[in-house]
């Protein structure tokens, strides 16, 4: 996929391509609807990525998190892939943990192993490192492009600009609703499986497949009354 730079005027006048010729929306409400059609697909895909370096320090559990990052995909210390873990499971499976250094001992990693998110803007890394004055390296989701004037853009590709375009005017039809509104549910779902062929880790999730219809498809269908087909043989 190519990618190329679409400034707002462009991606406007792309838009109004798609309106009726009376258009209840102003150009206003296009840039506010194309927006947010930015931070779903942000949100969905993890398009803006960003890495940043935090230095440890001596027995800290929680770490914020910069403010140009909303969420985190990835996280390593000094190099070695930590894994994501969550203050639930760690809750329940390691009474302690809040109090485990890496000079713990008894079974307590040496290194900090595990990344857990607590907010949008804070973590939680087990054990502590005990020395401080090494490094996590984080690669997440920084904030969205916001849209604001003419000459602003975003890169992206051909195939996504026209989902984005799509969600933008589902978004737009809300301010009408009705009949209007529903006939824009198509581009909203085209949308969603553009998200879906751009992250693999939709792809993977039980909960958006489901959604989607799309595990229907992979499963044979069950006619009351007709036994299922029966496993191939094999061997003699």
């Amino acid at each position: 996929m190519s990618y190329q730079s679409y400034t707002w005027a462009t991606i406007r006048s792309r838009l109004k391509e798609k309106w009726e010729s009376v258009p209840f929306w102003t150009d206003e409400d296009a840039l506010v609807a194309f927006n947010e059609a930015l931070k779903v697909w942000n949100l969905a895909t993890g398009q803006w990525k960003r890495k940043v370096t935090l230095p440890t320090t001596a027995g800290t559990v929680f770490y914020a998190v910069p403010s140009t990052l909303v969420y985190q995909l990835r996280m390593d210390f000094n190099g070695y892939v930590m894994r994501p873990g969550s203050i639930h499971s760690l809750d329940k499976l390691l009474p302690r943990w809040q109090s485990d250094t890496t000079a713990t001992g008894s079974g307590v990693p040496t290194r900090p192993a595990v990344f857990a998110p607590v907010g949008l803007n804070l973590f939680a890394v087990w054990p502590a490192d005990a020395a401080g004055a090494n490094s996590l390296s984080i690669d997440g989701v920084r904030a969205t492009p916001a849209i604001a004037a003419d000459a602003d853009f975003i890169d992206c590709g051909e195939e996504e600009l026209s989902a984005l375009l799509g969600m933008a005017l589902h978004v737009a039809a809300f301010k009408e609703g009705g009949v209007r509104h529903q006939a824009t549910a198509r581009l909203y779902q085209q949308f969603l499986l553009a998200a879906y062929d751009k992250n693999a880790r939709l792809r993977a999730s039980t909960f958006f497949r489901k959604h989607m219809g799309l595990d229907l498809r992979e499963r044979p269908v069950r006619i009351p009354g007709v036994a299922p087909p029966s496993a191939p043989q094999t061997g003699a």
